[in-house]
């Protein structure tokens, strides 16, 4: 009895450890064909509470230290959520896709702007 506990166990982290490898060598390869390069993805994580803050944070890590909030509401974010991207830009796509919210990038002196989305 207590051998097939053992061989079950070791079966189950052999399992757990091929679908977990796969899972993440799928998405490295569907990311590296999407991007056309080798992209070294970085991590980041929400915490819940003001959408705004978080975006600061967020920010701060990939060195935009200047954010300006022109939107009249700030939001919630519900949960906690690592989101891996290979820049700020891929980051906040993913983030902002459900907010009636886009982010302007000025490149010359590194300034954030989250705004209301436009029609264009």
């Amino acid at each position: 009895m207590k051998a097939l506990f053992y061989s079950i166990t070791i079966f189950t982290i052999a399992v757990m450890f091929s679908q977990t490898t796969i899972a993440n060598s799928i998405s490295n390869k569907q990311y590296k064909t999407y991007h056309g390069k080798r992209a070294i993805l970085r991590q980041v994580v929400l915490t819940p509470g003001s959408l705004r803050i978080n975006i600061k944070c967020v920010a701060r890590k990939f060195n935009w230290n200047k954010v300006i909030w022109n939107s009249p509401n700030d939001y919630r974010w519900v949960t906690y959520t690592k989101i891996r991207g290979a820049n700020l830009q891929d980051i906040l796509k993913i983030v902002l896709v459900n907010y009636p919210l886009q982010a302007v990038f000025y490149k010359g002196n590194h300034v954030l702007v989250i705004q209301s989305r436009t029609l264009r």
